[in-house]
Formats: structure tokens, sequence, C-alpha cells
């Protein structure tokens, strides 16, 4: 008998199944989540629990809400059109869209690292060539170079709105406490990119933020190691800090980066529990 195609339909809610053992998997690994549930027509048999069939973008349970379903696969049971329909779902999340992160080195991260070269013009009496002692001329030019290191991270957020306006704040400004190993000071933010990603039969939209810090190393006139809030003196050569009033102001201001990690986070809860409770009891069927 021919087989009358099917209709495309992607609001499949209301239709009633009752789910079967057959094909059941759940799949937790550290490139992702996946799992496969099938579902059968409810009227084909008076075993199991007749429930609702998944729509697409409905969350697995409440344990794994960000494990979605992305497909349905739809088939007869037989070469016959008076079969019942197999519904097969398939369900899938990403790290970069499920993850939260408790600090930066969680962060997927890439390094650039170099040098700055600093020119400054010398100032009468305040420097002498080595050799003999001579002074150097008032125009003569002098070259240093400082440590400066590019670091980009990488993390997915829900809002763009609610980060930018949670981390545009703190363009521009140092770390308050260490940072990725580096000292006080030593780290700006420079801001982030933001490219979206939409899945349009979902509804779902997500943005890959590209986080951006830049780490200058120097060694102040105390010689300790110090950042972006020193800059080198004509007159001695060496790395000292400019403040304005009591107490002092400094040109960048410190701040703590960890709300970065946080800021719009796509919650997950990777809790195992048994998949044997998501299995009905309808075993197998035959027609």
């Amino acid at each position: 008998m021919p087989v009358t195609p099917l209709t495309p339909n992607y609001n499949l809610a209301p239709i009633q199944v009752k789910e079967l053992v057959e094909g059941f998997s759940l799949s937790l690994n550290e490139d992702g989540q996946s799992g496969t549930r099938r579902f059968i027509d409810a009227t084909a048999t008076t075993q199991g629990t007749e429930v609702a069939l998944p729509s697409l973008g409905d969350a697995w349970d409440d344990n794994y809400p960000n494990l979605l379903l992305t497909n349905i696969r739809i088939a007869y049971i037989n070469n016959n059109d008076l079969c019942p329909f197999v519904y097969e779902c398939t369900y899938s999340a990403r790290p970069d869209s499920t993850s939260t992160f408790a600090d930066e080195e969680d962060l997927p991260t890439s390094i650039s690292s170099g040098v700055e070269f600093i020119s400054l013009q010398t100032k009468s009496g305040s420097w002498t060539w080595e050799s003999d002692g001579t002074k150097l001329a008032d125009t003569s030019a002098i070259f240093k170079t400082t440590s400066v290191t590019n670091i980009s991270m990488r993390r997915t957020i829900k809002d763009l709105k609610e980060f930018a306006t949670g981390s545009i704040a703190l363009n521009g400004c140092l770390n308050d406490l260490p940072w990725f190993g580096f000292a006080r000071g030593t780290v700006m933010y420079m801001g982030f990119d933001a490219e979206e990603t939409r899945t349009p039969h979902l509804n779902s939209r997500r943005w890959n933020i590209t986080l951006k810090f830049s780490v200058r190393q120097v060694i102040a006139y105390d010689n300790g190691t110090e950042g972006w809030n020193y800059i080198l003196r004509e007159d001695t050569g060496k790395f000292d800090s400019p403040i304005v009033g009591t107490p002092g102001t400094y040109l960048y201001e410190y701040t703590d980066f960890a709300v970065l990690n946080t800021l719009s986070q796509i919650d997950t809860d990777y809790t195992i529990v048994n998949p044997l409770q998501y299995i009905g009891p309808v075993a197998s069927a035959t027609w």
C-alpha cells in the first residue's frame, strides 16, 4: 500500500504519545550534552502514561534545562499508513552555551606577548655616557622597552544589553587583585567583542563574547613590578606613578574583574540523575 507523504508540522505538541524504552540515550561529556527519546502514538498501546509530544526548544527536564530538543524525526512503524507513527526526539547542548565559570582560568584563552618601545627626551644633566661621563645633549632621544601581553578570553552570554551595561564601566580599569597570575595594577580591561549566534527554529539567541585585556609590566623606581599607572620619568629614567590630590589619585582606577565571568551567565546543572526515571513503562509493541 502506498504511504501518504507526511506534511511538516513544527508545532507537534498537541499530539498525544507514550515514551518507548527502545532508542533512549543520555550522554554527558566534556564536549557537551546530548540525548535521544522515542515516542509512539498514544493510541498504539494501552501501556504507559500518555503525554504530549515535546515541542522544538523544550528542555530535557529541570535537571538539564539547557539540553534542548533540536530535531524531531517522524516515521511509520511499518510500511503501512495504518500503523502508528514513531517520533524520535534529539536533544543537544554545547558546553560554551551551558557552562558557568568560577574564575578567568576556566575560560578559553588566547595570549600574544611582545614589547612596547618608549621614547624619551633627555634632560640636561640627567644622562651621561658610560664610557667617558660626557653629558647627553638635551635633544638626544632614548628608547626603552616594556613587556606588553595581550590576552583574549571567550565566553557565551544570554543578554548582550545586560553584559554591555555591566562591563563597559570597567573599560580602562586595572585589576585590583592578582589576576591570571599577574600582579595588581598590571592588567587593563580593554573591552569586548560580541558576535550573535541564533537558532531560528528554537527562537534561541546567544552572544559569543571575547574579553580583551592588556598586561603591562615595568620595574618601578623602588624595584617593584608595577603596571599601567607607572610611566617613564625623563629626568630619572625610572618608572614612577604620577598622582594628584591627597590621598593620591592615580591615572587609572582599580577594580575587581570577577564580575566579567558572571555577567549574564547561562545557568546550568550538571547533576547526574538516574536516567531510568525517564523511561516509560512501554517496552515494545507489535502490530
